[in-house]
């Protein structure tokens, strides 16, 4: 069973939902490893029991029914996985897009800043009327300077928490692959135990 969301970006209310769907999967998920651990015991219960054709029977029958639920926990775990690496996506998208917006406002303060410097002190004395205008301006071009700044250290931090999560979604798609081949490899089990 796959869980299919399309590639959109989401808002902290779907946010939300993902990871209310992610810790019901986690429920589901802990609910099945303990039908698992109880057929397993079934099983070495009646492997300790008489070998009579019945008690094969039943054995054979417990296989098949711990098989079949740890497929379905494989399955859960993987729907589990998949959300959660559309939650890194969307986190993603979303700090790619602050990204974006700080890179911009950066040019504008730089823009700023450059028609400021290319104007020289002259022209400026001769374009105002006032002193202190010209020390507001200058007052304003500091201020714009540690704006800057900030502006950069900023867009290091997203840029790195965008690497870091970057990383964390190839590593859930990691675990779902080995999954995956866990999955592949019980229900080769499962085809086995019934014939």
């Amino acid at each position: 069973v796959a869980v299919i969301l399309p590639l959109v970006a989401f808002g902290a209310g779907e946010i939300d939902i993902l990871k209310s769907r992610i810790e019901q999967k986690q429920e589901e998920i802990k609910k099945l490893e303990d039908q698992a651990r109880q057929y397993q015991e079934t099983i070495k219960q009646k492997q300790g029991e008489a070998q009579t054709l019945k008690n094969r029977i039943s054995l054979y029958e417990a296989e098949i029914a711990r098989l079949n639920v740890e497929i379905q926990l494989s399955e859960f775990r993987i729907e589990g996985i998949i959300l959660q690496i559309y939650e890194l996506e969307t986190n993603i998208q979303n700090q790619t897009k602050d990204l974006g917006k700080q890179k911009v406002r950066l040019g504008e303060i730089i823009r700023s800043i450059n028609e400021f410097d290319d104007t020289n002190t002259l022209e400026l004395v001769l374009r105002t009327d006032d002193f202190s205008e010209i020390f507001n301006q200058a007052g304003y071009m500091e201020m714009l300077q540690e704006e800057i700044q900030e502006k950069v250290r900023l867009i290091k931090e997203l840029k790195k928490s965008l690497e870091e999560e970057k990383s964390l979604q190839e590593e859930q798609k990691g675990k779902q692959e080995v999954l995956k081949s866990e999955l592949g490899a019980n229900k080769e089990m499962e085809v086995k135990q019934k014939q």
